[in-house]
């Protein structure tokens, strides 16, 4: 495998370990900073001037901002769960119907949305 597989099987599951669960509660400028790690890694594996724009960068690596990837897991993971056969999985990906029972409105929301 070449070094850009590498960064995204150890470097890029670090970065992303359980993020559907601690994703919706980050902010703007912590999302940046873990997207930055991604970028310098990138950059550093390719050898790439410092000029050459982020997005370039992505582009010809094949790889995508961690922030939408970790919402499509997300998506993923709610779809999983709410069409499971298992009925208290499915409950996980239900709103709450009663309003004194404590519920996370952040849920699978994240901050730029």
């Amino acid at each position: 495998p070449n070094r850009i597989t590498i960064m995204k099987i150890y470097i890029k599951t670090i970065l992303t370990y359980a993020a559907e669960a601690w994703g919706p509660f980050l902010s703007q400028s912590s999302w940046n900073k873990i997207e930055a790690v991604q970028n310098v890694c990138i950059r550093t594996i390719t050898g790439a001037h410092y000029l050459t724009s982020n997005a370039n960068l992505k582009t010809s690596t094949n790889t995508y901002p961690i922030l939408q990837e970790v919402k499509l897991s997300s998506k993923i993971l709610l779809h999983k769960t709410s069409t499971s056969k298992f009925p208290h999985l499915q409950q996980l990906a239900r709103k709450p119907e009663n309003n004194n029972t404590f519920s996370n409105n952040r849920i699978l929301t994240f901050s730029n949305n």
